[in-house]
């Protein structure tokens, strides 16, 4: 995802804690509005659009924020090694939700409901399942009764597409935080573009 993308070329620090079951319900159990107010004191809210991620993301980095440890100095700068040029495809909102659609009647007919259903009889938490995402959530309920296989479809149909519009979401965020984005018009020009890129900086970085 986008901020999979941001975290690497903007060096985000990580720091390894483990996780306090107890404190993580809690936190999950607040209203967005209570979240939202803790990611503003601990000085965390510009870091990341959270008005558009789950309230499991938000009360885990309000975890990691209130945990006193330094990141480890260890840690590799991707910055002091690489440079970045960010790419990204594009499509019409009609043309993805139609893959999207089309994706997921190729899932359910591929065996979603099998494999799921095979690692519940494996003795599988359903627990553990739900917090997996959005197939394993509503395929569970589909399978215990709470969903017809229609209200399934549904559900993780119009679960997937606002996921993909919260990665658009994420994007336009990286573009306003000062990150040039390209979209790709044609693998033609793609190539060009990347290809020449690669030549100036080969040639700027080269060893006199």
């Amino acid at each position: 995802t986008g901020y999979y993308v941001k975290s690497l070329i903007a060096d985000y620090e990580f720091v390894s804690i483990a996780s306090n079951i107890k404190k993580s319900q809690h936190l999950e159990s607040l209203s967005r509005q209570e979240l939202y107010d803790k990611l503003k004191q601990l000085g965390v809210w510009n870091s990341h659009p959270w008005v558009t991620d789950s309230k499991r993301r938000m009360a885990r980095a309000i975890e990691k924020a209130t945990f006193q440890q330094k990141p480890s100095t260890t840690q590799q700068k991707f910055n002091d090694k690489y440079v970045a040029r960010i790419y990204t495809t594009h499509m019409s909102r009609a043309e993805l939700r139609a893959r999207i659609h089309g994706r997921l009647q190729a899932r359910i007919a591929n065996g979603l409901l099998d494999e799921i259903s095979n690692l519940l009889n494996e003795g599988v938490d359903p627990k553990f399942l739900d917090s997996l995402g959005l197939e394993y959530r509503w395929t569970y309920r589909h399978l215990t009764g709470e969903l017809t296989l229609e209200q399934l479809f549904e559900r993780l149909y119009t679960d997937i597409c606002r996921f993909a519009k919260r990665q658009t979401t994420y994007l336009r965020y990286m573009q306003r935080t000062g990150h040039e984005i390209l979209r790709i018009e044609s693998w033609d020009s793609f190539r060009q573009d990347a290809l020449e890129w690669l030549d100036h900086y080969t040639d700027k970085f080269a060893p006199c």
